[in-house]
């Protein structure tokens, strides 16, 4: 009875932690998949040209991906809890300073810089703590937080629209600011660092005691020789291992993934699959409105098909992996293959069902990229030791795709005065995303990585 008590107990807690982590996402991730909403009222409020716009966006996400490599190297000393919380107040201040720019150079730091750093902070935090309360189905959960987190998704982009017509921009950011302070509390249940505990060597242990009773080695041994040099216990006469500070593991052996061809194949793949997303998230609205496809509020919709569309692609892709145990690696080839596929319809005229049928697959598509997929790929590639710094440092690599995606179709279009060139180069990037992770589906996880060390 006790047992069972205990038992509830527990997982009663885990499951506190996986909600507050799934509502932590949910409150700042709707930010970095509704580009497009932001952009076009940047655009209109500053009158600046289509690429410089555009970088406001694609460096708020690229921040927040650099952020998660520092996240990833601070966090055994700080534990999750304390990043979140202090991820939670950065990215609201940059939120509440944001309303006050006058130039939109202004944005670069506040919106751009200041909150993405903030958001990093809190991604990494929130993947850590799940990954540290949760030691079987971790897949499985994974997929489960970015189902809820999605929800968020969903919501942000009517609510933005709405919140811009009638408070203008600055009036959303105020409000977001508030919002976004809710993190502070949510993840006061998230764990502490850990705590190392320091173990005594045998050899330590019976140097304490020799000394505590007035013995020397040499007195044990009549001067001829120094038992304790000699690994000798003064007490036992036996011999103990003695532990060699020259054999301690280098940085390589403790991130063994780095030695892995494997692990920059997928993050060459993340690079190249992140710029083609970057590109149709920067600029799906302006295409929709631009083309007559629809007003504004029926762009914002697209959004929220797309994050309807993710949410249940990344539980499902959860599922999958965990349950009918398919190859996380064939299954992210897969999924970012039909999404390259689907994006050549842009090539025709595109009519408003056919665009939400694609904002379906392209969800679905998009859902491999920090779903349930990524984190996992990740802890076959580098064990649960390195788990958060090679989360972090595949953030910042990948980020360079979707810093430049949007810019890139920006100028493009400036020289152009059309979307047809931007989203066939998003339709290739997207497609030798998927082919070269070809070379990478028969991987095994090396033994080095799965006991978290060398």
């Amino acid at each position: 009875m006790v047992t069972m008590s205990r038992c509830c107990r527990h997982l009663g807690h885990d499951l506190v932690v996986l909600v507050a982590a799934s509502s932590v996402r949910l409150l700042f991730c709707g930010l970095w998949y509704t580009p497009g909403i932001l952009y076009v009222a940047f655009r209109d409020a500053f009158q600046q040209s289509a690429a410089v716009t555009s970088w406001i966006t694609s460096l708020q996400y690229f921040t927040s991906c650099i952020t998660g490599a520092v996240g990833g190297l601070v966090m055994h000393r700080f534990g999750s809890r304390l990043v979140t919380v202090t991820g939670g107040i950065i990215l609201s201040g940059g939120l509440l300073t944001s309303m006050w720019t006058t130039h939109i150079a202004h944005l670069f730091v506040t919106y751009g810089m200041l909150a993405g750093f903030g958001a990093g902070l809190c991604y990494i935090g929130c993947l850590e703590a799940v990954k540290e309360t949760f030691t079987t189905n971790v897949n499985l959960v994974f997929g489960v937080s970015a189902f809820i987190a999605n929800l968020g998704i969903m919501i942000y982009p009517p609510v933005l629209q709405l919140l811009i017509d009638i408070f203008s921009w600055r009036g959303m950011f105020l409000i977001l600011a508030g919002v976004e302070l809710n993190i502070i509390v949510v993840s006061a249940v998230f764990p502490g660092p850990k705590i190392r505990p320091q173990v005594e060597t045998p050899i330590a242990q019976e140097t304490d005691e020799s000394w505590g009773h007035g013995d020397t080695g040499s007195e044990i041994n009549d001067g001829k020789t120094d038992s304790l040099l000699h690994g000798i216990s003064p007490k036992t006469e036996k011999t103990v291992a003695l532990k060699d500070i020259s054999l301690q593991p280098t940085f390589l052996e403790n991130h063994y993934f780095l030695k892995s061809r494997h692990y920059y194949l997928y993050v060459l793949s993340g690079t190249l699959y992140l710029f083609g997303a970057g590109i149709i998230l920067g600029h799906l609205s302006a295409y929709a409105m631009q083309n007559n496809i629809t007003d504004s509020y029926g762009a914002a919709m697209l959004y929220t098909v797309n994050a309807l569309s993710m949410a249940c692609g990344k539980l499902l892709h959860g599922v999958v992996i965990t349950k009918i145990r398919i190859n996380p690696i064939k299954l992210h080839i897969f999924v970012c293959g039909i999404g390259g596929l689907a994006t050549f319809l842009f090539l025709f005229n595109v009519p408003l069902p056919v665009l939400y049928a694609y904002m379906v697959v392209f969800g679905a598509s998009n859902a491999s990229i920090g779903g349930a997929l990524m984190p996992s790929i990740l802890l076959e590639m580098a064990g649960s030791d390195s788990f958060s710094f090679s989360v972090g440092l595949y953030t910042v690599i990948t980020a360079m795709g979707s810093l430049i995606g949007a810019p890139t179709a920006g100028w493009i279009y400036d020289a152009t005065s059309s979307y047809t060139t931007p989203f066939l180069l998003a339709a290739i990037s997207m497609i030798s995303s998927a082919f070269v992770m070809v070379t990478s589906c028969q991987f095994k996880p090396n033994q080095a990585t799965t006991t978290g060390g060398v």
